[in-house]
């Protein structure tokens, strides 16, 4: 099914399943990476897991639920879906982090602010290219079960 596409459109596919990859699984891993070297080095509370644990267990389900239904099997559901409901995710994470930039006495909260950003930017991005692709994809596959719907129809009609 995804052989009848175009290199351009391979290689969005690909750019997308490696940013999904940094962006659902490597991110909040490394989030619960650094929160488990704080309770160990520094003596912070084991509540410090809790939310990057969360954020992991929801980016694999995220993961798995959009390779499935959008790479794997070019849906468009999921991501419809998913460009509709995430600038809300979106707008409540940069609403959390507006107390903690107000009471800043260093750079991180800056930093994590722009790299929740980018982070959403370019995922909202891919998935809309993905999007578009998939579309592509099962125009690409209806058009061709329409045509072998006729040809048997044109065969018949000769003989």
């Amino acid at each position: 099914m995804h052989d009848q596409l175009n290199d351009a459109d391979k290689k969005k596919r690909q750019i997308w399943l490696y940013f999904s990859w940094i962006a659902y699984l490597g991110l909040p891993f490394f989030s619960l990476i650094v929160s488990y070297i704080l309770l160990i080095n520094y003596n912070y509370t084991p509540e410090i897991l809790g939310p990057p644990a969360a954020a992991f267990a929801l980016g694999v389900v995220r993961f798995l639920l959009l390779y499935c239904c959008a790479y794997d099997k070019p849906g468009t559901k999921l991501l419809t879906f998913a460009l509709i409901v995430s600038p809300f995710g979106f707008m409540k994470s940069i609403a959390e982090f507006i107390p903690e930039l107000r009471a800043a006495t260093d750079s991180w909260p800056v930093f994590g602010l722009l790299l929740e950003v980018a982070v959403f930017a370019a995922t909202y991005y891919l998935n809309f290219q993905l999007l578009c692709i998939n579309k592509k994809i099962r125009k690409q596959a209806a058009l061709e079960e329409a045509n072998s719907e006729k040809a048997p129809d044109a065969l018949v009609k000769q003989a």
